[in-house]
C-alpha cells in the first residue's frame, strides 16, 4: 500500500479498513487481560472523531445528550478553542441513524468513551499497524509514522476538501480560531455544512 498521510472515506470504511482493523485489534490488546473500552465503542469514538472533526479530548469528552440526531448537530463542550464554552459540529448524515443505537446504550450524561488519549494513540497506531497502514506525516519538525489521533481530524478536513468544499467550509466544519482576512467576509455558518453534507454525502453508502 502506498504511503499516504490522511485516511480516504474508503480507507477508513471500506471493506478492511480502519475500523475493521480496529475491532479486529481490540480483544487482543490490552496488559490487564480486560480491554477498557468494547469492541464496539472504540469503533464508534474512530467514526465519530473522523466524521465530526474532532480533537480526540472533544471526542472523549463526549456524552449522549452532546448529539442532536434530528438537526444533525453535535455540541462540543469545553473545546480547545473556547475553553468553558461551546463550540457546534455537523453528524454525517449516513451517521445519525447507526449512532441513534449506539447511544442507546447510555445515560444522557454517561461519557461515551471512558479511556485515555494514550490508549486512543495506541489503538489507532496499532490498527495502522496490523492493517498495513503505511501512514506518514511532518508535524513541523517532527515526523509522525503510522496512525496518531490527529489524523482523524486532519483526515475530515481533507475528505472535504476532496469533496470541494470551500476553505470557508472546512474551517467552520473543524472550528478553527484563527481565520483570514478573506474568511471573515466569506464565513459559513453550520447550515452551510449541514447543506454541504447533504449534498455531498447523503448518498455515501456506508
Amino acid at each position: 500500500m502506498e504511503h499516504t498521510n490522511y485516511l480516504t472515506p474508503k480507507l477508513m470504511y471500506g471493506d478492511e479498513g480502519f475500523l475493521d482493523w480496529l475491532v479486529r485489534l481490540q480483544p487482543f490488546h490490552s496488559d490487564t487481560g480486560r480491554p477498557p473500552m468494547s469492541a464496539n465503542q472504540f469503533y464508534w469514538a474512530a467514526r465519530i472523531q473522523y466524521g465530526c472533526g474532532l480533537r480526540v479530548s472533544e471526542m472523549l469528552n463526549l456524552i449522549k445528550s452532546d448529539f442532536d440526531l434530528e438537526h444533525r448537530i453535535l455540541t462540543i463542550r469545553n473545546p480547545k478553542t473556547k475553553k468553558k464554552g461551546k463550540q457546534y459540529t455537523t453528524i454525517m448524515p449516513y451517521d445519525a441513524i447507526k449512532i441513534k443505537k449506539f447511544l442507546s446504550n447510555f445515560k444522557d450524561n454517561e461519557k461515551l468513551f471512558p479511556t485515555s488519549r494514550t490508549t486512543m494513540w495506541t489503538y489507532y497506531k496499532n490498527t495502522g499497524l496490523i492493517g498495513g497502514l503505511k501512514l506518514f506525516s511532518i508535524k513541523n519538525e517532527q515526523k509522525i509514522k503510522g496512525a496518531w489521533t490527529h489524523m482523524m481530524r486532519e483526515s475530515c478536513a481533507k475528505m472535504y476538501e476532496d469533496a470541494g468544499a470551500k476553505e470557508s467550509i472546512i474551517s467552520k466544519k473543524l472550528r478553527h480560531s484563527h481565520k483570514s482576512m478573506t474568511q471573515r467576509y466569506t464565513e459559513a455558518d453550520i447550515h452551510a455544512v449541514l447543506d454541504f453534507d447533504k449534498k455531498y454525502f447523503f448518498k455515501r453508502r456506508i
